[in-house]
C-alpha cells in the first residue's frame, strides 16, 4: 500500500499539530492560577 508523499505530510502534520495543541493545553491547564472555584 503506497501512499504519496503528500499524503504522508499532510498525516505528519497533522498529527503534530494535534500534539502541540494538546501540549499547549496542559501547559495551559497546569499554569492557570486555581483560583478560578
Amino acid at each position: 500500500m503506497t501512499r504519496s508523499a503528500g499524503t504522508v505530510v499532510k498525516e505528519l502534520s497533522f498529527l503534530t499539530l494535534q500534539r502541540g495543541n494538546a501540549v499547549r493545553d496542559a501547559l495551559r491547564h497546569r499554569f492557570q492560577p486555581q483560583r478560578r472555584l
